[in-house]
């Protein structure tokens, strides 16, 4: 699932948050938290621009470092 993520295969939505993107598996991050499940069911277009409490860079991390894996659960 990693190299899959990692290769964008089969990915099927963007998130934008400020000035970064993250291409990913929308039931796996749907999955993983349920402010992007919310998210997916508002709007089910392929790209999701979203306004963070948190910063860009920490949406960031936190993706990269295999959230979307199934590896942690983000909360936000």
């Amino acid at each position: 699932m990693t190299r899959l993520r990692a290769e964008e295969r089969f990915c099927d939505v963007t998130i934008v948050a400020r000035s970064l993107r993250f291409r990913g598996h929308r039931v796996i991050l749907a999955a993983c938290s349920p402010f992007l499940r919310d998210q997916f069911l508002l709007n089910p277009a392929a790209e999701l621009r979203v306004s963070l409490a948190h910063s860009a860079r920490v949406l960031w991390s936190r993706a990269r470092r295999g959230a979307g894996a199934g590896r942690q659960r983000w909360r936000w």
